[in-house]
């Protein structure tokens, strides 16, 4: 495994995702012919058995744990937790598992080095990590707090909206995007969503 400064956490997690990624290879060719693993994965085989793949991510999982406890949280690890956050709302296997990357936020936010301009950030990674871990009432009032500390922000309303969607609180959905422009909304919401918001909004 690669040695790194002791404050890093963006190539910590580079790695991780790069070896998560090997990982679920081994998994998809098992899964899909078992005969042809070998086939699949001889580039990986040649520096990582899928047992050793195992216990290097479990050790980098710790090794992100505690540099998120013990240092400041810089940009850099800002930057980090986004992608974290990014690949588990995906599913890309570059990150585990949301519960896992929610876990991760929530060590960020208690960290008392943290700088107060980080807070509003990190708690909305983790109101989209509860909402992905069937936690979607507590993300919606850890959001509705965002948004009442920063009024402002028409890109958490969105996301909020989107929660409130989810739960069947079409009310509340109407009511939070009727104030924001189409064209804002578009940036933010799928195409393929985007006639369904109108067919609410027109209500």
């Amino acid at each position: 495994a690669a040695k790194y400064n002791d404050e890093a956490i963006l190539p910590v997690v580079s790695q991780y995702s790069i070896l998560m990624t090997a990982y679920n290879l081994y998994d998809r060719a098992e899964q899909a012919d078992p005969t042809r693993k070998f086939d699949v994965t001889a580039g990986i085989r040649e520096q990582w058995s899928k047992a050793d793949l195992a216990d290097e991510i479990t050790r980098l999982e710790a090794d992100i744990e505690r540099r998120l406890a013990a240092y400041s949280i810089s940009a850099q690890v800002m930057g980090s937790l986004e992608k974290i956050t990014y690949c588990a709302l995906a599913k890309r296997p570059a990150c585990k598992d949301p519960a896992l990357a929610l876990k991760w936020v929530n060590i960020a936010l208690n960290n008392e080095k943290k700088l107060k301009r980080h807070t509003p950030l990190l708690s909305f990674h983790k109101a989209r990590l509860l909402a992905a871990t069937g936690h979607q009432e507590e993300a919606v009032e850890l959001m509705e707090k965002i948004i009442n500390d920063f009024p402002d922000n028409d890109y958490y309303k969105i996301k909020l909206a989107e929660l409130y969607d989810t739960l069947g609180m079409t009310d509340k959905f109407r009511e939070i995007l009727r104030p924001i422009s189409l064209e804002l909304i578009e940036k933010y919401i799928p195409a393929s969503s985007m006639e369904y918001v109108r067919s609410i909004l027109e209500q």
